[in-house]
């Protein structure tokens, strides 16, 4: 019912050379995106410009009809970032938002030439394996071999003396992109059977992916990483299993309580931070605005307050830094945002920058493939499940975060994974049947 890894000649052998280069670059993918700057999207735009030199081959099959309410999304999403900033108008700020938005077209050809090549999910599954090794060693390398001066170069944000993960980029893109990885771990050892003869090396895997997520101090990644263990132990596992895991899960949050100051401190200042801004009246005073989490919530009620202005185009994308500046003039929101360009979460963000008719978009381009995984989950349970955490996972990031839908990197990872996911469990459940007699 579902696609085994077999032995080497299953990925490589029996694939044509034009195959192999796209295997090798999917392959590559996710193995060093954390620590290598314009790792991802570099080899985002390689896979964009091969699928065009190959869209003329065609494509073999005919598109089935949830491909194409699939693929059809990314276009609508971009089409409303079109409408929308045309209706607000077109300035400098959406020139420079274009090259981004252009990648929800992007995946469409990257789609069809990934749907021409065999073995596409296998080459990404052993990527992300590798890459999780890799970065748990560049992990080891930042946190306690690195010296004080290039770990300052690095994340000049973070106390050299009381080190967080921090990659390239930040803790905010690295911890939820190790949670990525490590949430297809449990699903891939069913398709990978050195996995799953040497059961130790899942244990170890998902290990290092709790420390790797532990120390980045991702508040975000944290809940999503207990949303992904619930998710997978019911998924999976007998009413007996679910205790058990849920216990092992138990076990690994309160050790990390009491063992690790950094999520200790990230937990405590969150909470404190929340019942700060809460227990303000008043929240345009000074008094509550230190913080990321004052400052968030604080953004969040702009984000309100323009989206009820502006409920059916928005305010445009790229708009939102000049709007909030004009709230904050007006004496309604706190100074202390004042120089933030997004709202901090992917549904206000879209709300406010392309309308009611933009949201409706982002939530067809999220929950449209989580609907269908769900729905066809029973002849292919573990590719169904590959795509259910990654829109989990993104679902939770999103929620204090803008950056899964735009910034460069997080939104290469999330139309790759989404699109080889998906195509791998169209295939599935189109072979032998399953799809038809799913159907009938």
């Amino acid at each position: 019912m579902f696609s085994r890894i077999n032995s080497r000649s299953d990925l490589w052998v029996k694939c044509t050379n034009r195959e192999n280069i796209i295997l090798f670059l999917v392959f590559l993918f996710p193995l060093a995106g954390a620590f290598v700057r314009h790792w991802i999207s570099d080899l985002f735009a390689l896979l964009f410009l091969l699928s065009l030199f190959l869209f003329r081959k065609g494509y073999k099959n005919k598109f089935k009809k949830e491909e194409i309410l699939f693929l059809s999304g990314f276009f609508a999403y971009f089409a409303i970032f079109i409408i929308t900033s045309l209706v607000n108008g077109w300035g400098e700020e959406q020139t420079v938002w274009l090259l981004l938005e252009l990648r929800f077209l992007a995946v469409i050809p990257i789609y069809i030439m990934l749907r021409n090549v065999r073995h596409v999910g296998q080459a990404l599954l052993w990527g992300i394996i590798f890459g999780l090794i890799l970065t748990f060693a560049w992990s080891i390398f930042e946190l306690y071999i690195m010296d004080s001066e290039s770990y300052t170069k690095l994340a000049a944000e973070l106390n050299p003396e009381k080190r967080r993960l921090n990659g390239v980029y930040s803790v905010l893109f690295i911890g939820p992109y190790i949670l990525l990885l490590s949430a297809f771990v449990i699903p891939g050892s069913k398709l990978l059977p050195i996995l799953e003869k040497y059961k130790w090396l899942i244990i170890l895997l998902l290990l290092a992916g709790f420390f790797m997520v532990a120390k980045s101090g991702a508040r975000n990644a944290y809940l999503g990483l207990l949303v992904v263990s619930v998710v997978t132990s019911f998924y999976y596992y007998n009413s007996r299993r679910i205790i058990i895991s849920s216990l092992v899960v138990l076990i690994l949050c309160l050790g990390a309580w009491n063992f690790s100051d950094t999520v200790r401190t990230r937990i405590n200042v969150g909470i404190n931070q929340f019942e700060n801004y809460m227990s303000e009246e008043d929240h345009v005073s000074l008094k509550h605005s230190g913080g990321s989490i004052g400052k968030r919530l604080e953004l969040w009620r702009a984000a309100g307050i323009l989206f009820k202005d502006n409920p059916i185009f928005g305010i445009g994308r790229g708009n939102f830094n000049v709007e909030l500046r004009k709230l904050v003039d007006k004496g309604l929101i706190n100074p202390a945002v004042k120089e933030y360009s997004q709202p901090h979460n992917v549904f206000l963000e879209v709300a406010v920058s392309r309308g009611t008719l933009g949201l409706i978009v982002l939530l067809w381009v999220l929950y449209y493939p989580l609907y269908f995984f769900i729905k066809t989950r029973q002849p292919s349970p573990h590719t169904a499940l590959f795509g259910i955490l990654h829109i989990l996972v993104i679902t939770v990031i999103s929620l204090t975060e803008a950056a899964t839908f735009i910034k460069g990197n997080f939104v290469a990872t999330y139309l790759i994974f989404l699109s080889v996911f998906y195509l791998w469990h169209v295939e599935n459940l189109y072979s032998k049947n399953n799809y038809g007699e799913l159907a009938s």
